[in-house]
């Protein structure tokens, strides 16, 4: 059987949400899941096998002076070298990767992170209102199509995105889904999915399974 590895948890997003979603559209298509919420255990985790890595976890340094020492001190996540490491070297190999919600906020948009992705946070522009009802629109000539839906999220705006990312869906004018293919292996990119509510919403739900099945399809 292929083995998934699920990174969640993290600051402001406990992940049990995005877990079970997750491991639902995982399941139904013949995947293990391994899920891991301490950025410690990544490396051996990932040496174990990963055929798919999937990232829902809101791991980074908290440098920005928003946020206090105390909670740096209880959730704060360093990108360290073996982590580093073991990310290149998963990517290297060709695994596919799905990027969901806070993905794009985790290790500080590290170059090795942020070119698999083809996009990251950006602590300058980057940003969300508080979680409200979004249109989700296909973009023209995406090669997954869906239809329009509407679900209650946080809409992330500003982010750094590659100029070779390939947007599958948008709102208000703001990429919210989009497809990176390199030589180095596919990364679907959804910033939706902050909650059971949007994950559940079954156009959404569909949504997040057409990005796995482009994901693993030869």
């Amino acid at each position: 059987m292929r083995r998934a590895v699920l990174l969640a948890g993290g600051w402001a997003h406990p992940g049990h949400d995005q877990v079970a979603a997750v491991s639902a559209l995982l399941a139904e298509r013949s995947f293990e899941t391994r899920v891991v919420r301490d950025p410690a255990d990544v490396p051996a985790t990932l040496d174990d096998g990963c055929d798919l890595l999937v990232v829902a976890a809101c791991w980074f340094s908290m440098t920005h002076e928003r946020y206090t020492d105390e909670q740096r001190r209880d959730h704060a996540v360093v990108f360290s070298p073996a982590l580093d490491q073991a990310l290149a070297k998963l990517r290297n190999q060709g695994c596919p990767v799905l990027a969901l919600h806070t993905a794009v906020i985790c290790f500080d948009g590290h170059a090795t992170w942020a070119d698999w992705l083809g996009g990251t946070w950006n602590w300058t522009t980057s940003w969300h209102p508080q979680p409200g009802p979004i249109l989700v629109q296909p973009a023209d000539e995406t090669p997954i199509e869906f239809p329009a839906f509407t679900v209650l999220d946080e809409l992330y705006q500003g982010l750094d995105l590659a100029a070779g990312a390939d947007i599958v869906a948008h709102a208000e004018g703001h990429p919210l889904v989009w497809l990176q293919s390199t030589e180095s292996g596919r990364a679907a990119v959804n910033l939706l999915g902050h909650d059971h509510q949007s994950l559940a919403e079954p156009n959404h739900r569909q949504l997040n399974g057409q990005l796995l099945d482009w994901l693993l399809r030869n």
